[in-house]
């Protein structure tokens, strides 16, 4: 894309700089699963003023979900209250967008750094409502990742059966996506269940199949 638009921030057409900085800010996913956090932060350096001078309000949404995924990356999730208030603004400049893939992107992060925050009402609402959006759009891949990690917010507050409601779920729905990793997470969770239940078979059963 970046060769097909020939684009350099320098330039002054509309459309092109509007289609680079979607390929700009869309390389931080990929970069976020590769573990590069420094690309995503360079790449935020130099796209910021630009988004802040032309960026739609989905651009922005974006730019600041990026921001949080470097974070995670480099703070190993030790959320910051910068980088909680980042998420924060993502979720008003998606709701501004009035595009709701994004906000159910940018309410997930919310929901995912209370939960590594401890902060678990908040994590449960956050999450909760991005399910809500996820299924009602069909994002696939978001309502795995809301169902995973309900699942450990539910853990965390030490409710038991919502634990396990909520992790026959997320299995279901990562088996149905082949997101194995998050089959891998719920086999996990089981495990957690079976040791809260005294059962140590089932949780080296479920433990063993997890790291599998």
């Amino acid at each position: 894309a970046d060769l097909a638009l020939a684009f350099t921030p320098e330039d002054d057409d509309a459309e092109a700089r509007h289609e680079w900085i979607e390929t700009q800010l869309e390389r931080g996913w990929a970069n976020y699963w590769l573990g590069r956090a420094r690309e995503i932060t360079a790449d935020a350096k130099r796209l910021g003023p630009l988004v802040d001078r032309h960026g739609s309000a989905a651009q922005r949404a974006n730019f600041l979900r990026n921001l949080v995924l470097a974070a995670f990356r480099t703070d190993r999730y030790l959320v910051s209250d910068q980088t909680l208030a980042h998420a924060r603004a993502s979720v008003e400049a998606a709701a501004e967008a009035r595009r709701p893939m994004i906000l159910a992107h940018a309410e997930f992060a919310l929901g995912f750094c209370h939960m590594w925050r401890d902060e678990l009402p908040a994590a449960l609402s956050g999450l909760e409502q991005a399910l809500r959006l996820a299924e009602r759009i069909g994002d696939a891949e978001r309502i795995v990742l809301c169902l995973s990690y309900l699942t450990v917010v539910h853990r965390k507050r030490g409710d038991l059966p919502s634990t396990q409601e909520y992790l026959e779920r997320s299995l279901r729905a990562a088996a149905e996506s082949k997101m194995h990793a998050y089959a891998a997470l719920a086999r996990a969770n089981q495990a957690w269940l079976a040791w809260r239940a005294g059962d140590l078979a089932a949780t080296m059963e479920h433990g063993r199949a997890a790291v599998t």
